[in-house]
């Protein structure tokens, strides 16, 4: 389904959700932990989500060793074959259980340049449906998007159907396709859906920000 978005973007808060179960293959460093100055990228994201976020639930694999995160929810993946399904799954399950029927805004650990105004312009564009997806012509964003939180009992309904893709959700329940086009306006280079996969990605946005990357971090990255 796609509807033309309101230009308008008052919304309500919602809670914040940030995945970091990955591997983090590609960069060979747990994105979550990688510096941007004197916090983790981790603690980066949801520190640009508390802006607008009532309430922050990060979803992380087990074994990972997160760094300090003051007033978050931390959450763990129950399946490590499921993807990012799972994530979402997880967190809205904790969101649906501490805060009831309400709004979600699913997000990675690797976008450090996340803009809250993109946030708000799905929250204030989701009207009657339940999920809010920024779509390109070839793909759609679920780990930028937002979520009704009982949306996780449809997830359930599709694992147990051993269906492991994102997209399946937005073909099961009403979802609005809002095109990154028309998100360029509060968000003009679509930062927000620029996630740092590889080492020179990750030192291109340090440069921007006018931020260095300790030695040790730079010598294990130009080791992948």
């Amino acid at each position: 389904m796609t509807e033309k978005p309101s230009t308008e973007t008052s919304v309500d808060p919602y809670v914040g959700i940030v995945l970091c179960g990955g591997r983090s293959k590609r960069m060979g460093f747990d994105k979550a932990l990688l510096p941007f100055g004197e916090e983790t990228m981790l603690q980066r994201i949801v520190g640009i989500l508390r802006r607008r976020a009532s309430e922050i639930i990060v979803v992380s694999r087990p074994e990972l060793q997160l760094p300090k995160l003051d007033r978050v929810t931390v959450a763990f993946d129950q399946r490590d074959d499921y993807g990012p399904l799972e994530g979402i799954r997880v967190g809205l399950s904790v969101a649906h259980e501490k805060f009831g029927d309400t709004l979600a805004f699913v997000t990675s650990c690797d976008v450090p340049l996340l803009r809250v105004e993109f946030v708000d312009y799905l929250l204030a564009n989701i009207n009657s449906n339940r999920i809010a997806v920024p779509v390109d012509d070839r793909f759609k964003h679920p780990l930028s998007a937002v979520y009704r939180t009982d949306v996780f009992r449809d997830i359930e309904i599709l694992q147990q159907q051993n269906v492991h893709r994102p997209v399946a959700l937005f073909e099961r329940v009403p979802t609005v396709e809002i095109h990154v086009n028309r998100l360029r306006g509060v968000d003009p280079e679509l930062q927000t859906l620029a996630n740092l996969n590889h080492p020179n990605e990750y030192f291109s946005v340090l440069d921007q920000l006018n931020l260095n990357c300790p030695d040790n971090v730079r010598q294990q990255l130009q080791q992948n």
